[in-house]
């Protein structure tokens, strides 16, 4: 907690807009989202691109990936049917074809209600 409580100083300090880095409302999540497990050994995420662009309208977690992978565009199929593959490698979350990290996962401890995690 002291870590999020530096960082949301230095983000004021630098008069930097605090709501985006720390919501004060809870995620959307679809159904299928809400059943991942992002920690679980071989974590695997296949969607198309048009999915991703569809989903993201209700869904959160869907519109972070799909920003994620809009920044690798130009290395990616953006078919709407292509199959976008997401793998979690330790705290990274990789794209299939991409050799580099789009996502870093992180927690804040004690922020997690399963406390196996």
């Amino acid at each position: 907690m002291q870590d999020n409580s530096f960082a949301l100083e230095v983000l004021r300090d630098k008069d930097i807009n605090t709501s985006s880095v720390f919501p004060q409302k809870s995620s959307r999540l679809c159904e299928s989202c809400k059943q991942l497990d992002v920690w679980a050994q071989n974590f695997v995420i296949r969607d198309t691109w048009a999915n991703l662009e569809k989903t993201s309208q209700i869904c959160d977690f869907h519109t972070i990936l799909l920003q994620a992978c809009a920044s690798q565009k130009d290395n990616l199929d953006t078919n709407e049917s292509a199959t976008i593959e997401m793998r979690r490698i330790e705290s990274s979350l990789m794209v299939e074809g991409i050799d580099k990290a789009v996502l870093s996962i992180c927690r804040t401890p004690g922020m997690c209600q399963n406390s196996s995690h």
